[in-house]
């Protein structure tokens, strides 16, 4: 199948530009998990273990970044690769 690709983050950054880009970013995602997890629980009364789990590394990720991250001028590149894959309920 074809995989599409996006350039979501291309360019140089100050510090404080590059880090408020990354965390915009990582703490949307752990936004989305936890509104997941709190869906599933008032819907279905069950725990959402996936998203429980990606926001743990989500946070850990968070915070290697802000180790990485000093007073430099940074180079950012994230691309977003999308690939149709085969619905199993199809099948």
């Amino acid at each position: 199948m074809k995989t599409e690709q996006f350039d979501l983050i291309k360019g140089v950054f100050e510090a404080e530009e590059a880090k408020e880009v990354l965390l915009y970013l990582i703490d949307g995602k752990i936004q989305f998990h936890n509104r997941r997890i709190f869906s599933d629980k008032v819907r279905f009364g069950t725990e959402n273990v996936d998203s429980i789990n990606r926001i743990k590394e989500l946070e850990a990720m968070r915070e290697q970044i802000l180790e990485v991250i000093d007073d430099s001028k940074l180079s950012i590149h994230s691309q977003i690769h999308i690939e149709k894959v085969a619905d199993s309920k199809a099948a």
